[in-house]
């Protein structure tokens, strides 16, 4: 008996427009571009995500101990310092998988600067300012390249210059209420950062004792052309330790 189930659409053919009602939104230039780059990223990267819980007692000590001098200083900005610090010590992480014309051509190239990116929602979409030589700044240093490229962003300022040279990036929803997510690779580099809300909740101590503490859930997406897991593991506790320790800021 014939099938009732419709035919499928030969390859190549337009794709049918969505059934019911509805209003069909062009993109803005920023969308494309947005669409054009995810869509890159996800089919020519093969990517793989590692999380992990970090305890922010200290860190967050450190932002209050900065309060009194009136310094407008943001997680983001303690985040930033501490990923740059990290990558100068695992340089094999701030780096591009940079293809050639055969297999045998491509390469992985290691970037002598670090340049973090910073995910910056706005209205119609994200843009992600680059904080260029994170390594070599102070705390207070970056919270001023920060808010100076949020505030461009914000207000469509940012430069060309602004948006290019990222070697690696952070996008952080906590701010939103996010706990936890995965995040999309921005190419040409070779991992990104999710960073969720900080939640306190009960902890269990190396002495056995139940602690409410400040924890914070991040979620690193690597390259696995560049990054192996052991590798990407290596990174994040290397961060952790960095943020739970924290007594490797440069303040000034």
């Amino acid at each position: 008996p014939a099938s009732s189930a419709p035919a499928a659409p030969a390859p190549g053919a337009a794709r049918p427009a969505p059934a019911g009602p509805g209003q069909s939104i062009p993109l803005t230039r920023m969308r494309r571009i947005i669409a054009e780059r995810m869509a890159l990223s996800t089919s020519t990267i093969p990517q793989f995500r590692v999380t992990r819980e970090v305890d922010l007692t200290r860190t967050l000590a450190v932002r209050e101990a900065l309060l009194p001098l009136q310094v407008k200083l943001s997680l983001t900005d303690l985040l930033i310092q501490a990923c740059a610090l990290t990558l100068v010590a695992q340089p094999n992480a701030n780096a591009s998988f940079v293809p050639g014309p055969t297999p045998a051509d491509a390469a992985i190239q290691q970037h002598d600067q670090v340049n973090i990116g910073l995910a910056v929602a706005l209205d119609d979409g994200l843009v992600v300012p680059v904080v260029a030589g994170a390594d070599r700044l102070s705390l207070l240093g970056i919270a001023r390249e920060r808010e100076a490229l949020v505030q461009a962003a914000r207000s469509g300022k940012l430069s060309p210059a602004q948006l290019q040279g990222g070697t690696f990036t952070i996008s952080n929803l906590g701010a939103y209420g996010v706990d936890s997510f995965d995040a999309i690779i921005n190419p040409p580099e070779a991992a990104i950062l999710a960073v969720g809300q900080v939640v306190r909740k009960p902890v269990v101590t190396a002495e056995g004792a139940v602690e409410v503490r400040p924890m914070l859930s991040l979620t690193l997406t690597c390259d696995h052309r560049v990054l192996d897991g052991a590798a990407a593991a290596r990174l994040l506790g290397s961060l952790a330790d960095r943020l739970q320790l924290a007594d490797q800021y440069r303040l000034a």
